[in-house]
């Protein structure tokens, strides 16, 4: 079983968190430019095991 992977897209940048083993807690992981993101992807399932990805869906604080 694999662990959750969560992307919060931004305009400039993408944050990245993931779950621990158990799915029960989630941590920030790495902030990356949107330029780098598929190639930072493409390495880090080679070297993580993932079952789900979460895309959040990006707001602003007055929830427009």
């Amino acid at each position: 079983m694999g662990k959750f992977l969560g992307i919060d897209y931004g305009k400039k940048r993408i944050g990245l968190a993931i779950t621990d083993d158990s799915k029960i807690i989630s941590s920030p992981l790495y902030t990356v430019l949107n330029s780098e993101i598929f190639s930072f992807l493409e390495d880090f399932f080679k070297k993580e095991e993932i079952e789900r990805i979460v895309i959040g869906i990006p707001k602003r604080l007055d929830n427009s």
